[in-house]
């Protein structure tokens, strides 16, 4: 009875997922991976994709998931992240006529941290912050798949993060025989290969496409969608933002945005001499001011009229200025390096969190 459930359910999110040009998950589950990152284009729909195919595991199968979010206050208030899910479920995905589910014989509740369906948890949701908590709770071994969107992010990373989501992952996973294992799965935007998980996961030699490891079981889809690219090519985002912005490498192309040689400067003469420091992670970082940002050199031996401290140790106003203006700088395409090993040196040190 199961393989013909699975087989029917496997069909099913096969058609819906191709008649919605939404991301192909079908195509994810073909390979039978272990661990899986699935990397896309923003807006492609792989969130809600993954949710109608959670909808279809618990409805036929009654198989559930745990997804995750980095920092407890995304559950906390009525903006919560299950909050914004149960809102896609209930009023968007029940509501929309193209998605093929039996509507008519699906209820869904929230309550808490769980969304249910026709009365058994479907979707539960916990804080990888909260990870020696949340090994505590038993009922984590029922759980079948763990997954988290928004893996890669634009520098807001949790200390130890994937020790941490490992320890959940581990709790689930406790006694299962291999061919039973808790299936994981991580969503992000194309937004930098020089994150947290790439560089713990060995990720260095990644084409766009569908990158199976056999040793280790790892499927990493990095989006090359022609289609889509093209239908946002012509879209109203295209007419807003510069052609060669790097929104649009990221929406339309699914490019690194913050990767290889970008903002190299290895020429800048003209940056002042007021130098100051920043301690990231073990690490001492000269940069000085210019034009219209700021410039990381390796001039380490310079006498730095500033010292910014680390975020957890005090500091006068005017470091906290500064180390709030280095990190906006970055986020907004305003910090130049002096070479690529020092960028990358940088990025991994920002990327693993304070």
């Amino acid at each position: 009875m199961l393989f013909h459930q699975m087989t029917h359910l496997m069909s099913l999110i096969k058609s819906t997922m191709k008649k919605n040009n939404y991301y192909d998950w079908q195509r994810v589950f073909s390979y039978n991976a272990l661990f899986n990152f699935s990397i896309t284009e923003r807006g492609l729909g792989k969130t809600y994709g993954f949710l109608i195919s959670r909808i279809r595991q618990t409805y036929y199968t009654h198989r559930k998931t745990i997804m995750l979010t980095k920092f407890q206050n995304e559950l906390e208030g009525k903006h919560s992240y299950q909050q914004s899910v149960f809102s896609t479920i209930v009023n968007d995905i029940m509501l929309n006529d193209e998605v093929d589910l039996p509507k008519d014989k699906l209820e869904f509740t929230l309550e808490q941290n769980h969304i249910y369906l026709n009365g058994e948890v479907c979707i539960s949701f916990y804080a990888i912050s909260m990870a020696e908590k949340v090994r505590k709770i038993t009922a984590l071994k029922e759980y079948d798949f763990l997954a988290h969107d928004e893996a890669i992010t634009f520098g807001h990373y949790i200390k130890n993060e994937i020790d941490k989501l490992l320890i959940i992952y581990d709790t689930m996973n406790r006694r299962k025989p291999i061919d039973k294992s808790v299936k994981l799965y991580l969503l992000g935007n194309a937004i930098t290969k020089y994150n947290p998980y790439f560089e713990y996961f060995g990720f260095n030699e990644l084409k766009k496409g569908y990158n199976y490891i056999h040793d280790t079981r790892w499927l990493i889809h990095i989006s090359d969608e022609k289609e889509y690219a093209l239908e946002r090519s012509t879209s109203a985002i295209s007419l807003l933002a510069r052609e060669d912005s790097k929104y649009i490498k990221m929406a339309s192309e699914n490019a690194f945005i913050y990767d290889e040689s970008d903002f190299v400067a290895p020429n800048i003469k003209d940056f002042t001499k007021h130098y100051f420091k920043l301690f990231l992670n073990e690490s001492t970082y000269t940069f000085s001011k210019i034009n219209n940002g700021y410039y990381l050199h390796t001039k380490k031996n310079a006498q730095a009229i500033y010292h910014v401290m680390k975020p957890n140790e005090q500091s006068t106003k005017l470091s906290r200025v500064r180390f709030i203006n280095i990190k906006k700088a970055y986020h907004q395409g305003l910090l130049y390096f002096e070479n690529i090993k020092i960028k990358i040196d940088f990025e991994k040190d920002f990327f693993r969190g304070f």
